[in-house]
């Protein structure tokens, strides 16, 4: 059969067709166009090249026979064929066996063309992957170039460095223009990092295109062309520097973009409607590094940039370095663990007071809140200050002897659980020495949930918890934790009335596989026991930046929170000593407004709960009738405030946010002292509501004012949602 085949290629009068051979060139230079240029061809090539692999490598075998078919190995179908898979497989690393074909057939214009298009194909698969990056470099060095001189009006989305939380965001702002229906154009740049820790040469080499080995690039590839889809064009470049404190030091004074062989985006910037820049590596510091250093060199970019997000920890040292570089600097710190626990503030069933016994006719808590944090790093801290805010409730109130109210606290408790628990304790009452000897809060030392001391615990107290949430590293081993403790409870506890767990869950394939064990759901699958939260996509996603930079919610409530306090201080005795603060002091009083501001936001959703207008289209007529008696004259009275049932719920949750107020200030660092002081972290209304309301200082007395305002504002806010 061998022979027949080589006696047509022989025989056949090919040399009298040679406009085959350019056919087939011009279709094989049409195919290669299309693979740079049509994603849709690429991904299918990538997605099935394992196949065309193999069918080369046939391919191979069959030309090889054909053409080895003489002498000692004529007709010898064994010799042929182990020969031939030998010079096949060659063919991916380049070599060729043509010497050993014989003469009539390397003179043969058909046999020659197969030939080579088979070689080169082998050669186009082993070269895919390098093919494949740098022709995305190439193309997007190039239609970025056309586009920084002819195109304008578009959204620049800029990411410095490429990783999987860039292409979170990335595919985030996709899908945000997506959902919202935005017709505008978005390009969004990737740009490769050099983190080799040289300064190269300015001048142009084929290594901006491969200049390392192991970038990581290729992982991502096939999501960035997914990415490049109608208004949204994807573009990948890579920068001749590292971007780094020592760069910014070098080239002071020159253009950055320039000294980064970035000049083609340097001209989409200035072409742009709004330029945002991402610094998202997994490590902090070097987010850190390399915002500073830019934020140094952009001077004249100010207009241009509208906002530039860092992966780093959102604290005073962090946000004390931009400071530097005044108010209007437009950084805004990404912090995973914050942004994750913020995830659980923002849900209404996962506010504290929904895991207690509370009356909304008088805004009072009847049971102890009770939660359990295992884990106590970053995330664990987060919630830690979450819950020991947002669980300060009231239990009761009476008239005492003096006519005054009794106000009696709600006990609260929390069992922390970690490996490191001395360490990471130490680290977090420094700054908070106030809750250093607290009862409410037990730290379960040298213990873990891997020792029999911890179980003999949870025996004892598992049927009072309410709250339990699992904050470690790993999502095998803190989905593990939640499944042992679910099982934990159904054993031993009386029914699963009000309680969850609550487990941060990094990966969203983890959280997915755990929401289908439906077993760990009760009534038919209406409630979830165990619940995930704190995934890359649900943290990271470009909704959550945005909220990030803009803070519209704390805004408005700033601003109308100002107009009452204004309202309410013009009546009020003024306070006689005032601090002198200095850029230190002055720094920290702002963060500590915004601090508040943030948690008043939030708290709004528990002062709804206790007082039963949260669902508002179930309670309407008492939403109103609350609006109706909250709502002040130009005395700072409050005229419908008539029915005692009425005063006891408006002063419980003025109470209660006394009592928020109080919990926040020690998370904050502060300790009771005779004055305010941002100096020394003292403060003179830091004290109960008993104490408060008794104090010989006109001035402290009256502060319970500022409180009703919150409550006032909580509802009011309501009212404009509708």
């Amino acid at each position: 059969m061998i022979e027949m085949i080589e006696k047509f290629i022989i025989d056949y009068n090919f040399d009298s067709n040679l406009g085959y051979s350019f056919l087939a060139l011009v279709v094989l230079l049409a195919f290669l166009a299309l693979c740079i240029f049509r994603s849709s061809w690429r991904k299918w090539i990538f997605r099935h090249l394992k196949w065309i692999a193999v069918c080369v490598f046939v391919v191979g075998i069959l030309i090889y026979m054909i053409g080895f078919n003489e002498h000692g190995s004529k007709n010898d179908f064994l010799v042929l064929f182990l020969r031939s898979c030998i010079s096949s497989l060659e063919m991916f690393v380049s070599e060729s066996e043509l010497i050993e074909v014989g003469k009539p057939l390397k003179g043969n214009h058909l046999y020659m063309i197969v030939f080579s298009i088979t070689h080169f194909m082998a050669v186009f698969v082993s070269a895919i992957f390098i093919l494949r990056l740098f022709g995305l470099r190439l193309m997007s060095m190039c239609r970025l170039w056309l586009r920084s001189l002819f195109c304008k009006e578009y959204n620049l989305y800029v990411f410095w460095g490429i990783n999987e939380k860039t292409m979170i965001v990335a595919e985030s702002i996709r899908d945000y223009y997506q959902s919202n229906g935005i017709k505008e154009k978005a390009y969004l740049v990737f740009v490769k990092m050099n983190e080799s820790g040289h300064h190269h040469s300015s001048r142009f080499t084929f290594s901006h295109f491969f200049h390392s080995a192991d970038d990581g690039i290729e992982n991502y590839v096939e999501r960035i062309e997914m990415l490049n889809k109608g208004k949204i064009k994807t573009f990948v470049t890579v920068t001749e520097k590292t971007l780094d404190i020592k760069l910014a030091d070098n080239i002071a004074g020159n253009d950055v973009f320039n000294e980064l062989g970035l000049k083609n985006l340097r001209r989409c910037i200035h072409n742009s409607d709004k330029t945002q820049f991402f610094f998202l590596s997994d490590y902090e510091h070097k987010n850190v590094e390399a915002v500073y250093a830019l934020q140094k060199l952009i001077t004249g970019y100010d207009r241009d940039i509208s906002a530039i997000y860092c992966h780093a920890r959102e604290n005073r040292i962090n946000r004390s370095i931009f400071d530097n570089f005044g108010a209007e600097n437009k950084i805004y710190l990404i912090d995973s663990s914050m942004l994750a626990v913020q995830q659980i503030k923002n849900s209404s069933d996962s506010q504290p007071v929904n895991f207690v016994e509370y009356d909304n006719v008088t805004g009072t808590v009847s049971s102890v809140f009770t939660s359990m944090i295992i884990g106590f790093g970053e995330t664990g801290r987060d919630v830690f200050r979450f819950l020991y805010e947002f669980s300060s409730f009231v239990k009761n109130t009476r008239k005492d002897d003096d006519g005054k109210d009794d106000i009696i606290e709600q006990d609260k408790k929390f069992y922390i659980v970690d490996k490191h628990l001395d360490e990471l304790k130490a680290k977090f009452i420094v700054n908070a020495p106030a809750l250093e000897n607290k009862d409410s809060i037990q730290w379960l030392e040298n213990m873990s949930t891997e020792d029999m001391q911890f179980w003999s615990k949870m025996k004892g107290i598992i049927d009072d918890l309410n709250y339990v949430v699992i904050a470690i590293d790993e999502d095998e081993a803190a989905a593990f934790i939640a499944v042992q403790l679910f099982e934990f409870a159904h054993c031993y506890r009386r029914n699963m009335d009000n309680f969850k767990i609550y487990v941060r869950l990094r990966d969203c394939n983890n959280k997915r596989m755990l929401e289908q064990i439906r077993k760990y759901k009760i009534n038919d699958g209406e409630k979830k026991i165990i619940e995930a939260f704190g995934t890359a996509e649900e943290v990271l996603a470009y909704r959550n930046l945005l909220e990030v930079s803009t803070e519209e919610k704390l805004k408005e409530f700033r601003k109308e929170y100002d107009k009452i306090y204004n309202e309410i201080s013009n009546s009020l005795p003024k306070e006689t000593n005032t601090e002198n603060l200095d850029a230190v002091d002055k720094a920290f009083k702002e963060y500590y407004t915004k601090e508040q501001d943030r948690s008043n936001v939030c708290h709004i959703l528990t002062k709804l709960i206790l007082a039963g207008v949260a669902d508002k289209d179930k309670s309407q007529e008492k939403l109103n009738h609350l609006i109706s008696i909250t709502s002040r004259n130009e005395r700072n009275d409050y005229p419908n405030l008539v029915s005692e049932p009425d005063k006891t719920l408006f002063y419980n949750l003025a109470y209660c946010e006394h009592l928020r107020w109080n919990a926040k200030m020690e998370l904050l660092g502060f300790v009771y002292g005779d004055e305010k002081s941002m100096k020394h972290k003292t403060h003179n209304c830091l004290m109960s509501c008993n104490d408060l309301i008794r104090s010989d200082n006109p001035y402290i007395v009256n502060t319970l004012k500022y409180d009703k305002g919150i409550v006032e504002l909580s509802v009011r806010g309501l009212k404009y949602k509708e």
